[in-house]
């Protein structure tokens, strides 16, 4: 195996608190699916974040164009 250099990253912390049986069917669908709780909601937290970005994203760039068409027709 290749030994790869990697950049620090900085890692920072945040907390969530969860109901007991949420906890529970976290704990239940981790160990069945043999990764651990805190992988598993980082690898979904991404998921979302990213795909939330993406359209928040696409939204403003949408609008954006459509504010410069807005202004080239005004224009003729």
């Amino acid at each position: 195996m290749t030994d790869v250099k990697r950049k620090p990253t900085t890692k920072i912390k945040r907390a969530i608190s969860l109901s007991a049986k949420l906890d529970g069917d976290l704990v239940e669908l981790c160990e069945y699916l043999g990764i651990s709780t805190h992988a598993y909601l980082v690898s979904e937290a991404a998921k979302a974040i990213q795909r939330d970005r993406l359209t928040f994203l696409a939204k403003n760039s949408m609008e954006q164009m459509t504010e410069q068409f807005r202004k080239l027709a005004e224009q003729e």
